[in-house]
């Protein structure tokens, strides 16, 4: 029973830092309420870091609104490359935005209605540096934060 507490005791510490975290953030409240609408599937794929015992993590994460798909965003650990895709022609823009060291260091935008190509950001993060990835739909919300390693 001391266990499961001690476990119940770190996951609720881990949730209130994290929440901590995210706090400092200018419209944490707002992108909450937003994201009512936005529904997120993610994956992340660990792949083999060029430091040893460094284990990089790529993640993608898929925006729903509504039912449709609307944009993707992508973290790839190898060279250290953020992504944001517009998938729908609804005039909405998606932001894909990546956290690390206490704030969101990086961003990259597409609006292009599912044109071909995607925004890209060519990035510098230190190997084994965790970072987290969330997506943005403008005018809806953000997803869940995702975390991956560089």
């Amino acid at each position: 029973m001391k266990y499961i507490r001690s476990i119940v005791a770190g996951i609720a510490a881990t949730v209130i830092a994290i929440a901590l975290m995210f706090a400092g953030g200018s419209s944490a409240g707002a992108d909450t309420a937003a994201a009512q609408d936005v529904a997120e599937s993610s994956a992340t794929t660990a792949v083999p870091g060029e430091a040893p015992g460094i284990q990089a993590i790529d993640v993608q994460i898929n925006a729903y609104s509504g039912g449709v798909l609307r944009g993707q965003g992508y973290f790839y650990s190898y060279g250290e490359h953020l992504y944001a895709c517009d998938r729908s022609a609804d005039g909405r823009t998606v932001t894909s935005q990546l956290y690390w060291d206490g704030a969101v260091r990086a961003s990259v935008a597409d609006g292009n209605g599912a044109s071909a190509g995607c925004g890209h950001r060519n990035l510098e993060i230190a190997e084994g540096k965790y970072v987290l990835l969330r997506v943005c739909l403008s005018g809806v919300g953000c997803t869940a934060w995702v975390r991956g390693q560089a």
